[in-house]
């Protein structure tokens, strides 16, 4: 139990790094992205 709670923990923050990283190196396309859906 306690290897799988690693993992997803682990999963966990290498996503909310990688999506830090996404989001910083396109702030454009992520900025027209949320105005399009603050229209919806």
């Amino acid at each position: 139990m306690k290897i799988l709670l690693g993992l997803v923990v682990l999963i966990l923050i290498f996503a909310v790094i990688s999506t830090l990283l996404l989001t910083g190196k396109s702030d454009e396309n992520y900025g027209s992205s949320t105005k399009k859906i603050q229209q919806i």
